[in-house]
């Protein structure tokens, strides 16, 4: 586990539809392994892969996208990358699925404890967060 010194990337397949208990499994064994490693100085992060389309499933609906965001942001990963690994997007299901993900509070563990987050973008375009401790 040399590389889990520096830094952790969990790659997660979003799957849905027939795929749905498959899913909520690997989700159970990601949970193990990032409350093992949350407990040491490494970032998590977790890549959610056919965000925007699966070639078998077709659409992917935002709101199911949304429940594995806040699924993995309550474990207190501490990123989440939104990916086209098909390459179905297009560009104003982007933009919309973006704004969905950034514009709804979320409640996460803080350093210091629970926190409800929002984000903004300032004017030149940076992404700030704003937190209030629960």
């Amino acid at each position: 586990m040399k590389a889990a010194d520096s830094c952790l990337n969990l790659v997660h397949s979003l799957a849905h539809g027939s795929f749905l208990s498959f899913c909520l499994d690997y989700f159970a064994q990601l949970q193990e392994v990032i409350s093992v490693i949350g407990q040491g100085p490494v970032a998590t992060n977790v890549s959610l892969s056919t965000v925007f389309g699966c070639p078998m499933q077709g659409e992917v609906e935002a709101d199911e996208v949304l429940g594995w965001v806040d699924r993995f942001a309550n474990l207190g990963v501490r990123g989440i990358t939104l990916c086209d690994t098909t390459g179905m997007a297009y560009p104003s299901q982007v933009r919309e699925l973006s704004k969905a993900f950034i514009d709804r509070p979320v409640s996460r563990t803080g350093a210091t404890g629970p926190i409800r987050s929002v984000y903004v973008r300032d004017p030149d375009l940076n992404l700030i967060e704003i937190a209030e401790q629960l």
